[in-house]
C-alpha cells in the first residue's frame, strides 16, 4: 500500500513537470517571446537597481550642466536643469512598472471577486453588479482618469489606483462569464454538500478554474497601463514633475526637438519597447494556456 501511494506520488510529479515544460515549451516557442522576455527583464533590472547602477540623483538640478553633450560622466547627456538622462530614464522606468503592476492587480483583485460575486449568487447581486460595471465601462477610460485625478491626486500610488478603477469592470465580465459555465459542476456541488462556505467554494473550486483567462488579461493589461501612465503624465496631469518619469520627458524634450531631440525620443522609445514586450509576452501566455497548443486536447 506504502509503495502504491509512493508511486503514485512520483507519477504526479511527472505529470506536473511534465505540464511545466510544456507550457514553457510553447510559452518560448517563438524567438520574439524570448527576446522580449529578455528584454522585459531588463526593464525589470533596471528598475530595481537603479539606484545602484547610477551614482546621480535624478531630481537634483544642476543649471551649468544644461543640455551638457554625452560624456564618459553623463552617457546621454544632460537635459534642460542639468538632470543626467540616462538617471532619469532608469528611475522613469521604476515609476512606470511600479504603476502599471500596482493598478493591474487592484483592479485584478476587485474584479475577480466582482466577478465571482455576480456569477455565484446571481440574482439581485448580479444585476447590481454588472449594471454598476456597464455604467462604469459607458464612460471613457481617460475621463474617469482626469475626474479621479482631479478628486484623489497623482502621487505614484494614487495614480496605480486611478488607473486600475476603468479597468475593473473587463475582469468582472471575464471571470463571471468563466463561473457561470462552473458553478454547477460536480466538484463544486460537492464542496457545497460537505458544508463549505461561500467564499471557500468560490476561491477554491470556481477560481483556480477560471483563472487562465485572468492571467493572460493580466500581462497585456500592464502594457496599457503603463501607456495610459505615460499620456497622463505627458500632458502634466500623471506623475508631478520632478518625479522622473517617461511621460514627463517626452513633454519636456518635446520642446527642444530641434536643438536636442533625443530628450524627447530616447524616453519614447523606451515606452514603446516596454509596451511591446509586455504584449508580446502577453501573447506568448496566451498560447501557453491554450491546451491545443500544448497537444494536451
Amino acid at each position: 500500500m506504502n509503495n502504491t501511494s509512493v508511486s503514485n506520488t512520483y507519477d504526479k510529479k511527472l505529470a506536473r513537470r511534465e505540464r511545466v515544460r510544456k507550457f514553457l515549451r510553447t510559452m518560448f516557442g517563438r524567438k520574439v517571446v524570448i527576446a522580449a522576455a529578455v528584454m522585459l527583464f531588463i526593464f525589470i533590472f533596471i528598475a530595481v537597481f537603479a539606484s545602484v547602477l547610477t551614482p546621480y540623483d535624478p531630481n537634483i538640478t544642476s543649471p551649468y550642466q544644461a543640455f551638457e553633450a554625452p560624456s564618459s560622466a553623463h552617457w546621454l547627456g544632460c537635459d534642460e536643469f542639468g538632470r543626467d538622462v540616462l538617471t532619469r530614464l532608469f528611475y522613469g522606468a521604476r515609476v512606470s512598472l511600479i504603476v502599471g503592476v500596482l493598478a493591474v492587480i487592484i483592479a485584478c483583485v476587485i474584479g475577480v471577486f466582482l466577478g465571482l460575486c455576480a456569477a455565484y449568487f446571481g440574482g439581485v447581486v448580479d444585476v447590481i453588479i454588472m449594471r454598476c460595471s456597464e455604467a462604469l465601462m459607458s464612460i471613457p477610460r481617460i475621463m474617469v482618469s482626469i475626474a479621479l485625478i482631479v478628486i484623489i491626486g497623482s502621487s505614484i500610488t494614487d495614480l496605480a489606483i486611478i488607473l486600475a478603477i476603468p479597468t475593473i469592470p473587463g475582469y468582472i465580465r471575464m471571470i463571471r462569464g468563466q463561473a457561470l459555465s462552473l458553478k454547477n459542476s460536480d466538484y463544486v456541488k460537492a464542496a457545497e454538500m460537505q458544508g463549505a462556505n461561500s467564499l471557500y467554494v468560490m476561491l477554491t473550486q470556481i477560481l483556480p478554474n477560471a483563472i487562465s483567462p485572468i492571467i493572460v488579461m493580466m500581462t497585456q493589461q500592464v502594457g496599457t497601463t503603463i501607456l495610459m501612465e505615460s499620456g497622463l503624465s505627458y500632458v502634466g496631469i500623471g506623475i508631478k514633475i520632478p518625479i522622473a518619469s517617461w511621460g514627463t520627458m517626452i513633454s519636456n524634450g518635446k520642446n527642444y526637438l530641434i536643438t536636442q531631440p533625443m530628450l524627447a525620443i530616447i524616453p519614447g522609445i523606451c515606452v514603446a519597447l516596454l509596451v511591446i514586450c509586455l504584449n508580446v509576452l502577453g501573447d506568448g501566455v496566451r498560447d501557453a494556456m491554450d491546451p491545443r497548443l500544448r497537444g494536451e486536447a
